[in-house]
């Protein structure tokens, strides 16, 4: 179960008829909880706490945080425009977990269970937005770079010591902290109007 609550708000002040600052803040809270319940099957190597037929654990955490933005545009003409932005987002912690064999359920619960850590990326972006020939070609040019931290990602996890019967194929996909990344890079959308009926895209 996920629980999400939200406030966003940005305000632009134009200060001059071609210079425009924009600022925006999201508040956000979110609460997750879990609980998964695990039976024994034939072929599984799985198997209950002593005197019990299943096992199930749960837990729940919460996490509140504020994202940001910011942007300043600065009009040329009106065909050309420049602009830098940077910003902050964040995305929620989550569970990705494996049921233990033989321990009981309370025993592998609340905080036994230790939730995978929000992500965070701030990003900082710098392009331009053009238009030539009466508005018959269009450049947008962009420069980016993103630090991300504790990066959620999907991972293959061997399963095979639980049984053909629980872990058919060997592995399960988990999600996993992997740690910190940074990613930078340049891109470039075009588009071209060659008659009133035939146009191009490029990327």
């Amino acid at each position: 179960k996920s629980d999400s609550l939200g406030w966003f708000n940005s305000a632009t002040w134009h200060a001059t008829d071609k210079f425009n600052v924009t600022i925006g803040a999201r508040l956000a809270h979110d609460k997750k909880e879990i609980e998964q319940t695990r039976f024994p099957s034939n072929g599984d190597a799985w198997n209950p706490a002593p005197g019990t037929t299943s096992t199930t654990v749960n837990a729940d955490d919460t996490w509140t945080e504020v994202d940001w933005r910011g942007t300043l545009d600065y009009h040329f003409t009106d065909d050309i425009m420049v602009y830098t932005t940077a910003s902050k987002a964040y995305r929620a912690g989550q569970y990705s977990l494996t049921v233990l064999a033989n321990v009981l359920g309370e025993l592998q619960s609340d905080d036994f269970i230790e939730p995978i850590p929000p992500e965070e990326v701030i990003s900082y972006e710098l392009g331009a937005r053009a238009t030539f020939f009466d508005g018959r070609l269009r450049l947008n040019p962009t420069g980016f770079f993103m630090k991300w931290s504790s990066r959620q990602a999907a991972r293959q996890v061997s399963c095979v010591a639980e049984g053909p019967a629980a872990c058919p194929i060997g592995f399960r996909i988990n999600i996993v902290n992997s740690g910190d990344v940074d990613i930078y890079g340049v891109e470039l959308d075009a588009w071209l109007a060659v008659t009133e009926n035939l146009s191009f895209d490029a990327a």
